[in-house]
């Protein structure tokens, strides 16, 4: 098996995994990365598992309110002003 043909579920204790391990959490913030299921999935694993969380926020993004209400008190960087 190729890592492309990688199943879904496999793709994702690859990640969870590589989360579990690390010391810090950086996350890029756009209007598609807040559309992301998967990125929000993310968040709220390094949230739960109490990793330290950086925002950079690369484009202005309005948040929806419950990826706000994870991350809005969260230490972040505005890289696009």
């Amino acid at each position: 098996m190729t890592k492309a043909s990688i199943p879904a579920n496999e793709w994702t204790e690859a990640v969870a995994t590589a989360l579990q391990s690390s010391a810090f959490f950086v996350v890029y913030i756009t209007p598609d990365a807040v559309r992301s299921r998967n990125v929000r999935n993310e968040i709220h694993f390094a949230i739960t598992h109490n990793k330290p969380l950086l925002a950079v926020y690369l484009a202005e993004t309005e948040m929806p309110p419950g990826l706000d209400l994870q991350i809005g008190s969260i230490q972040a960087i505005m890289r696009y002003e």
